[in-house]
């Protein structure tokens, strides 16, 4: 039973990531910042078409590729190893929300 709700944590925090893209795009200029906790911590609206700071900007087939198998590790792992193991399902369920993010941006 706790499959599921793994599946439907990792399902939430991606549509959340998701939703939160979509209200910075549509009510923030490109280059806007919202101070959250100034200057420590605010929301910036940029586009990135890469990986990490734009690096191999263009290469989505790439991404796409490597999280896909990232996925299928994931897969494998919890459920031959994670089993009554919380601390490891949260650590897999945080990767998972990041390769589902990935593999979403690679086909926008």
């Amino acid at each position: 039973m706790f499959v599921y709700k793994y599946y439907g944590l990792a399902a939430f925090v991606v549509l959340l990531d998701q939703w939160t893209k979509w209200l910075i795009v549509k009510n923030m200029e490109y280059g806007e910042r919202i101070a959250v906790v100034d200057p420590w911590f605010g929301i910036l609206s940029h586009r990135n078409r890469g990986a990490a700071w734009g690096m191999l900007e263009g290469q989505m087939w790439l991404f796409s590729i490597v999280t896909i198998a990232v996925i299928c590790a994931i897969v494998y792992f919890y459920h031959k190893e994670a089993k009554g193991k919380p601390i490891f399902q949260v650590g897999l369920n945080a990767i998972t929300w990041w390769s589902n993010r990935e593999l979403y941006r690679s086909f926008i």
